[in-house]
This record gives C-alpha cells, sequence and structure tokens, in this order.
C-alpha cells in the first residue's frame, strides 16, 4: 500500500514552451526540439493521471514559459510551479525546501524522460515505502539518471548533486556514502542530445514501448522522425 503522503514532482531542467527561450538539440530545429519536449512532457503526463488518486503530482517548469502553457496544464488541477532553470540547484532546493519535509515519501522525475509507465511510478513508490531511509535511481540505458526518489531528506545529499549533468555511477558514489537502501530502476531514456533522439526512435519502435507510450503519443513522436528521417537511418 503506497503511503497517501507521497508525491511526484516532473522537473523540466529547461524552457520548452517560450519558442525565443529554446536551446536545439542535435540537428533538430528550435521548433521540433520544443515538440520534442513537450512530447515527452505530455507524455509523462498520461502515465501520471493514471495515478493520481496515489499520490499528489507537481509539475516544475521554467519560469520562462509560465505564460507559454498548453491547455493540457492551464486546465489541469494538479500543481504547477516556475523556477530558474539556469541555475539547476538552486532550482532543485527550491522545490525540495517547499515541499519534501511535509511529505514521506518524494520522487522527483525529470521530464526530459521516457521509459516509466503508471505502473512502474506506483511500483517504485512502493519501493519506498521502507521504514529504513531508501533511495530509487532511474538509470538511462547511457548511464545517466532519469528520476531519484527518496522517503527520508537528505539536504546534504541534495546539495552534492550536480543537478544539471546527473552521471548514474556519480551519483551512486553520492548515495552509498550514507546509511540507506539503494534500489536502481534500469532501462529508461534521457534525452539530451541528437544520439538521444535516435536512441529514442529505436526504443519508440519496439512492441514494449506501448506500456509506457500510447499510440496518440507515438504518433505525436512520429510526426518528429519523418521530420528528421535522414538522421535516424
Amino acid at each position: 500500500m503506497i503511503r497517501p503522503n507521497s508525491g511526484i514532482y516532473l522537473i523540466s531542467m529547461r524552457p520548452v514552451f517560450d519558442q525565443n527561450s529554446i536551446i536545439p538539440i542535435g540537428k533538430l530545429d528550435a521548433d521540433n526540439t520544443s515538440q520534442l519536449f513537450a512530447n515527452l512532457i505530455l507524455n509523462h503526463k498520461e502515465n501520471l493521471d493514471k495515478i493520481i488518486n496515489y499520490t499528489t503530482v507537481t509539475y516544475c517548469f521554467s519560469e520562462n514559459d509560465k505564460n507559454y502553457l498548453p491547455d493540457d496544464f492551464t486546465k489541469n488541477g494538479s500543481m504547477k510551479v516556475f523556477g530558474n532553470t539556469k541555475n539547476s540547484l538552486q532550482n532543485i532546493k527550491n522545490i525540495v525546501d517547499r515541499f519534501f519535509a511535509s511529505t514521506s515519501i518524494n520522487l522527483i522525475v525529470f521530464a526530459n524522460s521516457i521509459g516509466v509507465s503508471s505502473a512502474d511510478l506506483r511500483k517504485i513508490l512502493d519501493l519506498l515505502t521502507l521504514e529504513a531511509d531508501a533511495v530509487v535511481i532511474g538509470k538511462t540505458k547511457r548511464g545517466r539518471v532519469s528520476l531519484i526518489g527518496f522517503n527520508y531528506l537528505n539536504n546534504d545529499l541534495i546539495k552534492e548533486i550536480n543537478w544539471g549533468n546527473i552521471e548514474f555511477e556519480n551519483l551512486l558514489h553520492k548515495v552509498t556514502k550514507y546509511d540507506n537502501f539503494i534500489y536502481v530502476w534500469e532501462n529508461s531514456l534521457l534525452i539530451n542530445s541528437g544520439e538521444d533522439f535516435k536512441l529514442l526512435y529505436s526504443e519508440l519502435s519496439k512492441k514494449e514501448s506501448l506500456e509506457y507510450c500510447s499510440q496518440q503519443m507515438h504518433e505525436k513522436f512520429t510526426h518528429i522522425f519523418i521530420e528528421y528521417k535522414e538522421l535516424l537511418k
């Protein structure tokens, strides 16, 4: 049984919806980069909407996006906060200071990730119902980090993490310094580059991807893949 006082924080570490603030990735232009990251967020929203009765959900966007959110979020009842994504640590710290002290289980999910279904999210929260201190780390196929969950507040660890560029091995080294259980959740993706874009195409070509990415979302991603089909050969 998942504790009722758990929270999931979908955190975007970059502007996504404000076209004037987009930093393109790989050979994608600003418009398609924006659409790609918007699709990743909307895909998370589909999964998070399925577990809204099990946990609280907070969407954490760049302050640049405040006036540009799509209707999916302006009409959504979940909490939305906005931060300065140019300062990764301070952005995360503001979220931690605002929410973590009053919530027993806290799960940070990076908005530019994919591969974790609603059922997976429930299992991850369930792992954190231990009485002992525990941390869950989402390890991506390229050795990055897609999510981090805690069932206790460790401000020292929060400060030690390089939130702008988290490598799994580096994070694992930091977490093992503390007396806590560690769970590793594997096989997700983090999209930051042209190579990640190609890997996303490959993963979404697999039938199993329907577990975490609906047919409707597949079609949204496919529009971008068609635009850059030469990059995907």
